[in-house]
């Protein structure tokens, strides 16, 4: 092989796991309760939790909404109605976080109470961490969310029951928003899947 061939193939490697490190990936850890006899018919999701999700809700919801109506089961999200309060309620985003959870968990009540759906899944973020970019010790760039961590639990709305629940870290790899949404959205229904769930959906793509 001549080496400028063998250059640019190594290039093209190089290329390849430049892009493999951009894209956004997970770590799940879950627990099914074993007695739990899957019969979700009306979903409701509840995404919350502050910078994480306001990071990926939008994709979340969009990847999430899509694979779960293509199974047959009817959806409803909370991710509208928070983002209404979180922007256009101003004393909302200036409350402590623990009084914001407060005021998303009456927001879902209502919805919920209106939807009256079988099986509820509650996608918060927990925490997150940031990465700044250094020079001989020296900061040269802004702080930039490097991670973020989920507790995701399915609840079953008749008898109050935690019948599902996930620890997910995802790790955003300088990924974009919508890719770090839709990642996160699918790999935790192929852990719905994986676990018993989610038994008439087809797989995830």
């Amino acid at each position: 092989m001549r080496p400028y061939t063998k250059q640019i193939n190594m290039l093209a490697v190089l290329a390849f796991l430049m892009c493999q490190a951009c894209s956004a990936s997970t770590s799940i850890k879950s627990v099914k309760a074993p007695d739990y006899a899957n019969n979700t018919k009306k979903l409701f999701v509840s995404v919350h939790g502050g910078l994480g999700n306001l990071i990926t809700g939008d994709a979340f919801d969009a990847t999430f909404s899509s694979y779960i109506q293509s199974c047959g089961i009817t959806f409803q999200s909370s991710h509208d109605a928070h983002r209404q309060l979180k922007w256009n309620n101003i004393p909302v985003i200036m409350l402590p976080p623990a009084e914001q959870e407060q005021t998303y968990e009456k927001a879902d009540a209502v919805l919920i109470h209106q939807y009256a759906p079988d099986t509820i899944l509650d996608v918060k973020s927990t925490g997150y961490t940031t990465q700044t970019l250094t020079r001989y010790g020296v900061p040269v760039s802004a702080p930039t969310l490097s991670d973020t961590k989920y507790d995701v639990i399915l609840t079953d709305a008749a008898s109050g029951k935690k019948v599902w629940r996930a620890q997910v870290d995802l790790a955003l790899h300088r990924s974009d928003s919508k890719e770090a949404g839709e990642t996160l959205a699918k790999d935790i229904l192929k852990k719905m899947k994986q676990d018993g769930l989610l038994l008439s959906c087809p797989a995830v793509e």
